[in-house]
């Protein structure tokens, strides 16, 4: 067998399946999000438009169409991996979950912070502003703090039906996490120490505030 033959022919092959995904665009490589997000599309669309004009998430319509001017002007580079969609999927999986277990009886003045996040994160994932598995991860963040840090019969619920549908998220203890490590580390856990340190006893609260100061203080010197 002649083996530089082998080689050129491996090379010719090499060559052309670069071709290919030169030319396969970032709608092509979600494809098999596209009915999970017209799942989402459906959903939101039951409720009024959060960022219409007078709503006090309305710049999202502004700060959406600059991240679209921007993509359109400089396309990001590489695409989307396996481990992306296959993520992805769950977490629009995760939001439709969300909007069947909340209360109906809630208030729409209460919801339409939630339901702006949803349209972000989904938008963000069509046009592939989002299309890292650390940028989703931020998404995550967002849409599943408050379920997190909830208590009661529909955050219960709520993870109830993660489980069931086998879904990778789990439960947090976010004060366990915090005061397990004997520091505050990021943004989140920073945000949720302060808005949780007025519930808490008196040990655990002179705890949680030395943690506080501590993350001010490093957060100062960047």
């Amino acid at each position: 067998m002649n083996n530089s033959h082998c080689a050129s022919s491996g090379q010719r092959t090499y060559v052309r399946w670069c071709r290919v995904a030169a030319k396969t665009t970032y709608g092509d490589r979600i494809a098999p999000l596209r009915e999970r997000l017209a799942a989402i599309d459906r959903l939101l669309a039951k409720y009024p438009d959060p960022w219409a004009q007078g709503s006090p998430w309305e710049f999202s319509t502004s700060t959406m169409n600059e991240i679209r001017a921007a993509l359109a002007a400089r396309p990001p580079r590489g695409q989307p991996t396996l481990e992306f969609i296959a993520r992805a999927d769950e977490f629009l999986q995760t939001i439709a979950i969300a909007d069947r277990v909340r209360d109906r009886g809630e208030e729409l003045s209460l919801r339409v912070g939630w339901l702006s996040n949803a349209k972000f994160a989904v938008e963000s994932i069509r046009i592939g502003h989002v299309r890292t598995l650390r940028g989703l991860a931020d998404l995550e963040t967002v849409l599943l703090t408050e379920w997190w840090e909830g208590t009661g019969p529909i955050v219960k619920r709520f993870w109830r039906e993660i489980r069931r549908a086998g879904l990778r998220y789990q439960p947090r203890d976010m004060l366990a996490e915090i005061r397990g490590q004997g520091r505050i580390r990021t943004r989140e856990q920073y945000d949720f120490a302060v808005d949780m340190i007025g519930e808490l006893e008196p040990n655990a609260a002179s705890e949680v505030s030395r943690m506080i100061g501590a993350y001010e203080r490093r957060a100062s010197r960047r």
